[in-house]
């Protein structure tokens, strides 16, 4: 295994360590909620958006030449953030590791 391939599984594992500690703690829609309570929540949700906006176009055109399909990377971002581009990352990854062989 690279290590790339460790820093991002790294990467990920820890996010949903957070992410589960979060949902238990506001269930998945009590995170939305949270998205409008004050100006800081939206100008952080704002930041994230663009982000994700970023990140999404960069994977669909690096799926092109890749050969990992992105759509399901794209539905994952908008259910859960960055595990989606991370995960795509970890597929492509594993994909240039495998063929390295």
């Amino acid at each position: 295994m690279s290590k790339r391939m460790i820093l991002l599984t790294f990467l990920l594992t820890a996010f949903l360590a957070i992410s589960s500690i979060a949902v238990r703690e506001f269930g998945y829609l009590g995170l939305w909620r949270l998205i409008g309570q004050d100006s800081g929540t939206i100008q952080l949700f704002t930041d994230l958006t663009v982000a994700m906006v970023l990140v999404t176009s960069w994977m669909v055109r690096d799926s092109k030449t890749s050969g990992v399909a992105a759509w399901p990377f794209l539905l994952l971002t908008v259910a859960g953030g960055s595990m989606g581009p991370l995960s795509y990352l970890i597929a492509r990854q594993w994909r240039i590791d495998r063929q390295a062989r």
